[in-house]
């Protein structure tokens, strides 16, 4: 309780000078002094989760931002079934995604010889992605066929290769790298889910090129978004420009976005936004949320 009561009263007085609640979102009412006081209330009143939650990332994350985020829920829920996970150095979307599910069944063993355990999933930027793919319906036409690494593919690779899965193959027991992520929500904060301008620079990453507006990868995920079987939560804050605020949601989706701090990146740190993560939280505790349906949509 200590830990997180001085980061919100630094994070307040810090917040206090440099707020930018204006506009409000009508959404999204909560402003980032209000967030504060909501986390350090939850902190003093835990709540349960209703299944383990894990915390992804995002491209070259160090992997202080998910372990702090880790520390937040398991700080307001006093449950210890969380994970924080950093593929930076996973150079591949398929490299990222067997990294993803390895540590899940590393920290929550699951019998199926196919899924994982269910999980709920708070992630940044690139990181939801990797989640998408890691959910992805193996036995759909369009997804990986034979197997999800191919020695020296990467997903862009992967994503293109036209064959149509054996769906008989499915039901044989996988080894644990080759099953599928369980998720039953996505908390999506500041994810390129319609690709990002960023990414049409000159890179040889391949997780670049997957990011890229258009890519085969996106267009793969795209295509089970009418089936999909879990719920997507997707977050931003305005003037995100690595990926473009507009982008931050699937399309068909809005995200709720909030105003940014004014000496704060509105990309980077949006993960520990204290508004964001209070709405999270509320969901994560099975609470009526801050953010109002249906989102509003966001400011020109």
């Amino acid at each position: 309780m200590k830990r997180l009561l001085a980061t919100f009263v630094l994070a307040s007085l810090v917040a206090g000078c440099a707020s930018s609640d204006v506009p409000m979102n009508p959404s999204f009412p909560l402003t980032i002094d209000e967030g504060w006081r909501q986390l350090h209330s939850m902190e003093r009143s835990p709540r349960k989760l209703s299944r383990p939650v894990i915390v992804m990332g995002g491209y070259v994350d160090p992997g202080s931002a998910p372990e702090q985020t880790r520390r937040f829920i398991e700080a307001c829920t006093g449950d210890k079934r969380t994970l924080a996970i950093n593929t930076t150095f996973d150079f591949t979307f398929d490299a990222a995604r067997r990294h993803l599910i390895e540590a899940i069944e590393k920290k929550f063993p699951s019998d199926d010889p196919n899924w994982t355990v269910e999980v709920d999933i708070v992630a940044h930027s690139m990181g939801g992605l990797i989640v998408r793919y890691a959910a992805l319906d193996r036995s759909d036409p369009l997804s990986p066929a034979g197997g999800w690494e191919r020695a020296g593919a990467g997903a862009e690779s992967i994503a293109s290769s036209g064959t149509t899965v054996n769906t008989s193959e499915t039901k044989r027991p996988s080894p644990p790298h080759r099953k599928r992520l369980r998720l039953a929500h996505l908390y999506s904060i500041s994810v390129p889910h319609r690709g990002t301008i960023v990414a049409d620079l000159p890179f040889f990453d391949t997780r670049q090129h997957a990011m890229r507006r258009g890519s085969r990868v996106l267009q793969l995920l795209d295509s089970q978004l009418d089936h999909l079987p879990y719920k997507i939560i997707p977050y931003v804050r305005l003037g995100d420009t690595m990926i473009g605020s507009e982008n931050a949601a699937p399309w068909g989706y809005d995200a709720w976005w909030v105003q940014n701090y004014t000496v704060d990146s509105p990309h980077f740190n949006s993960s520990n936004d204290p508004r964001i993560l209070a709405d999270v939280l509320r969901r994560l505790r099975d609470e009526t949320p801050y953010t109002t349906w249906p989102p509003t949509p966001m400011p020109k």
